[in-house]
Formats: structure tokens, sequence, C-alpha cells
């Protein structure tokens, strides 16, 4: 993904009405797990982009437990006008919180662009038991991310087949340097 690609503040009521199709076909395409809304509600001293640490820390001062699964983002790929979106999705984590066992992500998103999918401020988010971090001595480390054309236009798809190739590749430099 490229940081000039466009975010979803551009997408019309009837790209994003397709948009929820496209996000439980993919949704079903990674787990089994339910999907729903993540009430979003940052922790003070959370950090953006460590989820993982921020939901850890939640645990151990309020219980609950940590559900692992993904978030859903659309972007325009701003150097392929007039292309429709791709829908991408980041591996998350989000706080199961007692005794209801509602679920908060209390991570901030200061930068508007790495807001997921949601409603009302909420967060669309897909649990996936099978989506553990990847940990080592040093580091916690999310699975790649995960990119989907939205259609069937060949150079949106290959465009997408790019961005997974170099997902990939950097996650792997990412766990090795571990």
């Amino acid at each position: 993904m490229s940081d000039q690609d466009e975010p979803p503040s551009k997408i019309d009521r009837p790209t994003f009405e397709a948009t929820k199709d496209i996000i439980d076909s993919v949704a079903r395409s990674i787990s089994s797990g339910p999907i729903g809304l993540a009430k979003h509600k940052p922790e003070p001293w959370a950090e953006p982009l460590q989820c993982f640490e921020n939901v850890g820390r939640m645990v151990e001062q309020k219980g609950g437990r940590v559900l692992h699964g993904w978030t859903f983002h659309v972007r325009f790929a701003e150097n392929l006008p007039g292309l429709p979106p791709y829908l991408y999705v980041t591996h998350h984590a989000v706080w199961h919180a007692p005794p209801k066992g509602e679920l908060i992500d209390v991570t901030p998103y200061p930068d508007e662009r790495h807001r997921p999918i949601g409603q009302g401020g909420d967060a669309i988010f897909l649990v996936d038991y099978d989506a553990k971090p990847v940990r080592s001595p040093t580091q916690i480390a999310p699975l790649p991310l995960r990119f989907f054309a939205i259609g069937d236009d060949p150079k949106l798809s290959a465009y997408v087949a790019e961005l997974n190739r170099n997902e990939r590749h950097r996650c792997e430099k990412l766990y090795a340097a571990g």
C-alpha cells in the first residue's frame, strides 16, 4: 500500500454498500469466527499501532481476555485513477471485557487514515482464533496485511497482488530481525 493511496473518506454511498458484501466475503475467506463491531474506547495510556501490547495491559489491569482478529480498511490506488477501491485487513487485537464480553478497541487512531471501517467510530472486527501475533524475545509482530481487489479489473488485481507480495516480504524481514 502506498502512503499516497486515498483513504475511505472519498468513497461514495453505492461503493460503500457494495463494500459491505465484499467485507462479508473476505471475512469468510479468512476466518469462520464471528464478525461484529468493536467499540472504540481508547485508553489514555494506549499507544497507536501497539494493539497487542495495549490489550495485554488492559487484561492485566481489568481482567477479560485478548481477542485476535482483523479490522477492515478501504483505499483507492491513487496512482491508478478511475479504478475501484481495494480492501485490506489489518491484524489487530481487541479487549474482550468482563462481565458482558463486549469487544473494546482500546488502541487510539490519531491518524484518520488508519481508522478501520466501522460505524459511529466503532470498528468492524473479525475474530480469528488462529491469528496469533509472531512473538520473539524482542518484539510482538502482526501477521501480514492482506489485500483484496474490489471488482475484477486486471490492473487493480495486479496492483493488489504486488501489495500482497511486498507485504509478505516486509514481514519476513521483520520476523527474521526478531
